[in-house]
């Protein structure tokens, strides 16, 4: 993962701005899973009722390519530990807490 958006994308888990949600990138109240904020962070696309707008592809659930080529992901929802960042996001892993699991891992 490229250092400097994981760093980004850190601080904004660790912000306070985004309320977390579960299940998608982002839901009708604005809450954002842990993918959602990378989205959000990257500025390639548009939030619509359907989901991440970028490159003419609308996604719910993971990031589009876009997004993942601009951080260095390797993987749509990479692995951290021995689960994803979908995982930890949607059991009870608070956004400080993926924090520091991107950190370490990615």
């Amino acid at each position: 993962m490229d250092p400097k958006i994981k760093s980004q994308w850190v601080k904004a888990l660790r912000s306070g701005r985004y309320v977390q949600g579960q299940g998608r990138l982002k839901n009708h109240k604005d809450e954002m899973c842990c993918l959602g904020v990378l989205c959000d962070i990257s500025g390639f696309g548009v939030w619509s009722f359907e989901g991440y707008e970028s490159d003419g592809i609308t996604t719910q659930y993971y990031p589009p390519q876009s997004v993942q080529a601009w951080a260095g992901l390797e993987e749509e929802d990479p692995y951290v530990t021995d689960r994803r960042l979908s995982t930890h996001n949607d059991t009870g892993s608070t956004f400080r807490q993926i924090a520091n699991l991107i950190e370490i891992y990615l």
